[in-house]
């Protein structure tokens, strides 16, 4: 066999494996399976997340037992800057009585009592330790209010990032679509005699590589609500059931058009 025809069947051999390859991809494109089409999520609204995130979220709990523990070692230090009193009562009964010419001269039962009052007027340590209390408090609090903001902030973030995963999927489905076209058209052209094989294989390749892309973006989308459904303290997914409405790109319009040009163009 010459080289030429050699050359020739290896590009046959090269394509018949390409294609023998290349055909559980356009099957797998074609009907995915259940599993990759997921379940349904329950939805949420942004306004209802974040509320339940403030409301449910284990680390706004414990900032707020954060808070209470510190109240009470406020309270504590306190309690011994208070005036103490003391009181004491004794009772004794002696036996033989001794008498005296038929008189009994100790009692036979005693009782005492006293009673002791102390004020603390110089406590340098502990007045210390009361200032130190009421500032852990304060503390607690502001830790408590960091913390909230910052669940509030995370919550609204993972909300926008399902919307944004789930438009990011949409886009991959439609150019998944479109490729999937082109090879079906790529193809045509080629039993028709009018197109390559190159051309029908790229575009197949084209398709199996916006298919995996689709995969990657529901698995993004699956993450995205998962991370949500942790925040808002939820034993399930959640999804963005509405784009939020924000109106600060309004107040700056306002704002810059409410603006004297020509105090803007007297600043230094």
């Amino acid at each position: 066999m010459s080289a030429a025809g050699m050359t020739r069947g290896f590009g046959l051999v090269t394509v018949a494996v390409t294609l023998l390859l290349g055909s559980p991809v356009v099957a797998g494109a074609q009907a995915a399976p259940p599993s990759a089409q997921g379940l349904a999520v329950q939805r949420i609204s942004f306004q209802a997340a974040i509320e339940q995130a403030l409301a449910r979220n284990p680390a706004i709990e414990q900032a707020a037992s954060g808070i209470v523990r510190a109240e009470g070692l406020l309270q504590q230090t306190r309690a011994l800057m208070l005036p103490s009193l003391a009181a004491t009562l004794t009772t004794s009964t002696i036996g033989p009585v001794t008498e005296f010419a038929g008189e009994s001269i100790v009692p036979r039962t005693q009782v005492n009592m006293g009673a002791a009052v102390s004020v603390p007027l110089l406590a340098p340590v502990r007045w210390a330790q009361r200032t130190q209390a009421g500032d852990q408090v304060l503390v607690s609090r502001r830790g408590a209010e960091d913390t909230r903001r910052q669940v509030a902030v995370a919550t609204a973030e993972a909300y926008l990032a399902v919307i944004a995963a789930r438009q990011l999927l949409e886009l991959n489905e439609r150019a998944r679509e479109n490729a999937r076209a082109h090879y079906e058209f790529a193809e045509e052209r080629f039993r028709g005699g009018l197109g390559s094989k190159l051309n029908a294989l790229r575009a197949q390749q084209e398709m199996s590589s916006d298919e995996a892309r689709v995969e990657e973006a529901r698995l993004a989308v699956r993450r995205a609500q998962e991370a949500l459904g942790v925040l808002v303290a939820a034993d399930m997914p959640l999804d963005a059931a509405e784009e939020p409405a924000f109106d600060v790109a309004g107040e700056i319009g306002v704002s810059a058009a409410s603006a004297d040009p020509a105090a803007i163009a007297g600043r230094p």
